[in-house]
């Protein structure tokens, strides 16, 4: 079935999660490793309190999570300097606006998110690309946490209905953000 087994030595104490994301950046494969500890699988949440043995698999990227990420990029690749302007001189932003903005610098682990911070975020020269660039094994684990509670709190904001109603140039930003959801998932 094409998973890759192999052994890990780990020295307590270490979170599960961290240890997946660094795993995933070292295999550079573009999903987050299962940890087995005596045939089980670990979750992300859990934590070695001792040092253990675990065995590791890891799985490409399916298909499908494969096709979602790069549509998302695609559709991040049209988004252009005078679209971000525009955002940027919104006075009061709409929430969606703030949600969709929120969660995508938590993907690049920054935690301040004032509409002061956004803007100075959407400056960014090349924060498109830096974006486009992103892989979803990049993202620390806690980034991971908080991304998914900006979305779990505020569902509504990532659709794409409702985004595009706020922004024209944040709908691809929700659709990254979805994406990356997804390949963590996988």
């Amino acid at each position: 079935n094409g998973d890759l087994l192999s052994e890990l030595q780990q020295e307590a104490p270490c979170g599960v999660g961290d240890l997946q994301c660094r795993l995933a950046a070292r295999f550079c494969d573009g999903a987050r490793p299962t940890l087995l500890f005596d045939g089980s699988p670990l979750a992300s949440t859990d934590f070695l309190y001792e040092d253990v043995s675990l065995a590791v698999v890891r799985r490409a990227l399916p298909e499908e999570e494969a096709a979602s990420l790069h549509a998302a990029r695609t559709a991040m690749s049209h988004v252009r300097a005078e679209h971000l302007q525009l955002v940027k001189d919104l006075r009061m932003p709409p929430e969606p606006v703030r949600d969709v903005l929120a969660a995508t610098m938590s993907l690049l682990d920054l935690r301040e998110h004032s509409w002061m911070s956004m803007k100075k975020f959407l400056s960014q020269r090349a924060i498109v690309s830096r974006l486009i660039a992103l892989e979803p094994h990049q993202v620390s684990f806690d980034s991971q946490l908080a991304v998914q509670e900006i979305v779990r709190r505020h569902s509504n904001s990532f659709t794409n209905e409702v985004i595009s109603r706020c922004s024209i140039a944040l709908a691809p930003f929700a659709t990254l953000v979805r994406a990356f959801l997804v390949c963590w998932k996988a």
